[in-house]
């Protein structure tokens, strides 16, 4: 069995959101129904129920089609729609205004994050594990 610490290094903190965003164009916390890719990020499954954030689960016979649908993104198409001002009018971070000049730069801080989903989520998948997305508010 592995130990919870062993995935304790992968953790993008206040990122998860800014991740969902930059493969959906929504927030985390108001994801489309439905939507394929949110649930790659989050979790097939939702287990949220009174909690304050979110609380998501893929089973480990899901992880292969997650990974698939994730490697199969047209990482062009992505960096077209990403948009520094939609992502300031959503306040994905309350308080703070990025620079347009950053967009490349955090376009590819998504594409980042996501190569390190992916990663995890091959390994979870090898190890027969189960991949549960915690996200508190």
């Amino acid at each position: 069995m592995t130990r919870f610490q062993d995935y304790a290094g992968w953790i993008l903190i206040k990122r998860w959101d800014f991740l969902h965003f930059g493969l959906t164009g929504t927030s985390a916390f108001d994801p489309a129904k439905n939507d394929p890719l949110s649930r790659a990020v989050l979790g097939e499954h939702s287990l949220e129920d009174g909690i304050d954030g979110f609380l998501g689960l893929t089973w480990n016979q899901e992880l292969t089609a997650t990974i698939d649908r994730l490697e199969s993104l047209d990482r062009s198409e992505l960096r077209k729609q990403f948009s520094i001002k939609r992502l300031n009018e959503m306040e994905i971070y309350p308080g703070v205004t990025f620079s347009e000049e950053l967009e490349g730069q955090l376009f590819a801080s998504i594409m980042f994050d996501m190569e390190k989903l992916i990663s995890a989520y091959r390994r979870m998948l090898r190890q027969g594990n189960h991949a549960l997305t915690v996200i508190v508010g």
